[in-house]
């Protein structure tokens, strides 16, 4: 098996697609992407009485992209599919799809996370008006765009960046990549 750094990888790793935030956790700390790419190790969820940043972020990330294909599906305006009523319906929606992990199991605990996450979900509503408000040119023309970039490649070995882009916008002559962040990754 071929070392990096001193540090084993196992073979055929190399040439393996790496994900754009496995390459952002390497950037970070090389010792962060070895531990959770190479040897697989993984953090405890977090025990709570509130969902967690994954679960919320999960769940946010699914709305907003719904909202935003329905956007650019009907080519309505945004503010009038992402009425308060229906951005909480979607969250409802998604939360009964997918459900919570943990402790959610309890109707009460359930509502209480489903209400926080819903909140999350009107702050993300409300900023994007304001945006829309101030950028009118700006619109989306995308979600979970799958995209590929080669880094690097020679004879022996290729580094391909591979992922999906959240959300593409343009304001008619540029490109604005949008990736999601809820603060849990």
């Amino acid at each position: 098996d071929p070392s990096v750094g001193g540090l084993q990888v196992p073979g055929g790793y190399l040439d393996r697609p790496v994900s754009v935030s496995s390459f952002e956790d390497y950037l970070k700390c090389p010792f962060l992407y070895y531990g959770r790419y190479i040897l697989n190790l993984r953090e405890e969820d977090e025990l709570g009485l509130e969902a967690d940043a994954r679960a919320r972020g999960k769940v946010l990330h699914a709305v907003l992209e719904q909202l935003i294909a329905e956007e650019i599906g009907t080519e309505k305006k945004f503010a009038s599919i992402a009425t308060e009523a229906h951005v909480l319906e979607k969250v409802r929606a998604v939360v009964k799809e997918q459900g919570l992990p943990g402790l959610y199991r309890h109707p009460s605990l359930l509502e209480k996370a489903v209400k926080n996450i819903e909140t999350q979900a009107l702050i993300w509503r409300n900023w994007e008006l304001e945006e829309r408000e101030k950028h009118p040119l700006v619109k989306p023309i995308a979600v979970e765009e799958p995209m590929e970039l080669v880094l690097f490649s020679d004879t022996d070995h290729a580094i391909k960046l591979q992922g999906v882009i959240d959300r593409v916008n343009t304001d008619g002559s540029h490109g604005i990549v949008v990736d999601y962040k809820f603060g849990g990754a």
